[in-house]
């Protein structure tokens, strides 16, 4: 272990940290720690960054000095799948943490916390389990980088608009082309709950209708696109309709190519307005090009919702972003045909050598989703991959299409074609073909259980045991209210009919993981909101012992800390400390461990 406390053994450390002094001793007196802080942020990430956040609201700036690091207290595994899941959805298929952020043991939980995300280590409850998010995230990446992306469809990116009003730092101007294709209010840069309220029609549109697609930009179309056979190839990539949302400028090159990807039987659809300026100046006459190459596409006087010849494909104008992806369905197949059209579910299609197709569907959404899937194509084997266990079912000896059902933050691999050795035989799946995205599928007959439950602690400031017959949160109980660390449950659970083929154990609720115990043996760790885990394999006729290790949120036992005595540094720097502000806006501590009811499905052999 590294040394309890950082320290700078430089030839010039003895007169660094006299300098350090000095100054801070005769710094301005309006100089506080939160404006220092910022400053120390714009010299880590860059002046850009604090201009897109206050473009925003200026008070970001000291908001995320004072509410980062609680945010990363309360976020939890199933928080950091949901946005690895998001993540997934957006094309990426390699995650890398950011760094090891140092906490020193003697530093105790929560420790100390870099301000730019949320931490896994020893000194948070969940760290034990973290390995199980760990394999999940591996599964899936491996999957994801199998065969070659399918997107039928490109958005033109906003680049030309963005840089037409705005500064060029790539980071400023990703921001600037993500809020253009945004529909309502504007979200901020951080946190979960922004990333779930940030919305844009034309994005919801084009996956509802059952479209994966790519954001392409000029330079992209006008060096690497190649027009040909009613696509358009860039790269590895091969698009059947393009979209343009809602731009003023455009690189007349680029529309060139475009023209060209009409001509040979390609679909453009331009929402809200037509281009009309070319970028630059001086460009009249490249003004006039463009003007002359949207007439060609889209018609002198475009009629909205009329599609217009242009050579064997075309274009067509629509009045609003949402109506993009009905005027491309009636050219392009989509992808995956969904009934009914997800509103919280999204995918990403690859294709193997061998014409396998590999469908990643996740739900981001807080209800579960129901729905039809019907792909193009011959009808094929279709398996269900679950990243989160590892297991394969069978979904249809033969077919084109499947039923799924996706739990609230659920995901599952759709692997259509091939047939895997050891996956699970068809007769563990419904006759109808539908299968749960979950971990575990619904069992034939459910047993509510009503047991003895005796429950430990484990960690700093453990509250006393106690004996349980109702599941209630940690906080309700004496001493509980501000712990973090784990809970043991144990129970007897007495089984008295023939071994069954499976045996779901399930919760109303886990807060926020947890691992399943029977008979000694572990049978899996638990914190996406499917919450279940398959006894049979351990379950035996007679008296079983019930193992259930539960860890919570480092927060509450955050919010239990007294506060900094910031005495000592007013007396010597003055009075430019302000009082902590950060656990007023938590609300109290969260809800932890095992809370209402607990009970088994199961199906007979």
């Amino acid at each position: 272990q590294l040394a309890a406390q950082r320290v700078n053994r430089s030839l010039t450390a003895h007169v660094e940290k006299r300098a350090l002094l000095w100054m801070a001793e005769r710094a301005p007196r309006w100089i506080s720690s939160d404006k220092l802080t910022v400053l120390g942020l714009t010299a880590q990430i860059g002046a850009g960054v604090c201009y897109a956040l206050a473009r925003f609201d200026e008070r970001w700036l000291l908001a995320v000095v004072l509410c980062l690091a609680l945010n990363w207290l309360g976020d939890s595994l199933s928080d950091l799948k949901l946005v690895s899941d998001m993540t997934f959805l957006l094309g990426a298929n390699d995650l890398t943490g950011v760094d090891f952020p140092y906490s020193p043991r003697e530093a105790g939980a929560p420790g100390w916390l870099p301000y730019y995300g949320p931490v896994m280590g020893e000194a948070n409850p969940q760290w034990k389990f973290f390995p199980a998010l760990v394999a999940y995230l591996n599964r899936c990446q491996w999957l994801l980088r199998q065969g070659k992306p399918v997107r039928k469809i490109a958005v033109y990116l906003p680049v030309e608009d963005a840089l037409s009003d705005g500064p060029v730092d790539q980071m400023v101007l990703d921001f600037a082309i993500r809020d253009r294709l945004a529909t309502g209010r504007l979200t901020s840069e951080f946190g979960l709950r922004n990333a779930l309220r940030h919305q844009s029609d034309l994005v919801h549109g084009l996956i509802r209708a059952g479209y994966d697609f790519d954001g392409i930009d000029f330079w992209a179309v006008d060096r690497l696109g190649q027009p040909r056979g009613g696509r358009l190839d860039a790269g590895a990539a091969s698009y059947e309709g393009l979209v343009l949302p809602g731009l003023e400028f455009m690189d007349a090159g680029a529309l060139e190519k475009i023209v060209e990807f009409c001509r040979t039987g390609g679909t453009v659809v331009a929402s809200g307005r037509l281009p009309a300026h070319a970028p630059g100046l001086g460009r009249e006459g490249e003004e006039q090009k463009l003007r002359r190459l949207i007439a060609e596409i889209f018609g002198e006087r475009p009629v909205a919702g009329a599609f217009h010849a242009c050579g064997k494909g075309g274009g067509v104008f629509v009045a609003g972003p949402g109506d993009a992806a009905q005027a491309l369905a009636a050219r392009v197949v989509p992808d995956l045909k969904m009934t009914p059209p997800p509103e919280t579910a999204g995918f990403v299609h690859r294709r193997l050598d061998d014409g396998r197709d590999i469908y990643f569907l996740a739900n981001v959404g807080p209800e579960a989703v129901e729905l039809a899937a019907e792909f193009a194509g011959p009808a094929r084997r279709i398996e269900i991959w679950d990243a989160m266990t590892g297991r394969i079912r069978v979904a249809a000896a033969s077919g084109s299409s499947f039923r799924l059902s996706l739990p609230d933050r659920g995901s599952a691999f759709v692997v259509a074609g091939g047939a895997t050795p050891d996956a699970e035989a068809a007769p563990s799946v419904p006759a109808d073909g539908s299968v749960s995205g979950g971990s575990e599928g619904r069992g034939d007959a459910r047993t509510d259980l009503a047991l003895d439950w005796t429950l430990t602690f484990q960690g700093s400031n453990a509250p006393p045991a106690a004996a349980l017959r109702t599941l209630t949160s940690w906080t309700e109980l004496p001493g509980g209210a501000f712990f973090s660390g784990t809970g043991v449950y144990r129970a007897k659970l007495e089984w008295t009919e023939p071994l069954p083929g499976r045996c779901v154990l399930r919760f109303d609720l886990v807060r926020e993981a947890a691992e399943v115990k029977l008979n000694g043996k572990s049978l899996g760790i638990v914190f996406t909101p499917q919450l279940a885990v398959d006894l049979a394999p351990a379950l035996r006729q007679g008296s079983n012992d019930l193992e259930i290790t539960v860890a919570n949120l480092p927060l509450n036992g955050f919010l239990g800390l007294p506060d900094q005595d910031l005495g000592p540094l007013r007396a010597r720097f003055g009075n430019r400390f302000p009082d902590p502000e950060e656990k007023k806006s938590a609300g109290g501590p969260s809800p932890s461990g095992l809370i209402g009811r607990v009970w088994l499905e199961f199906r007979r052999r």
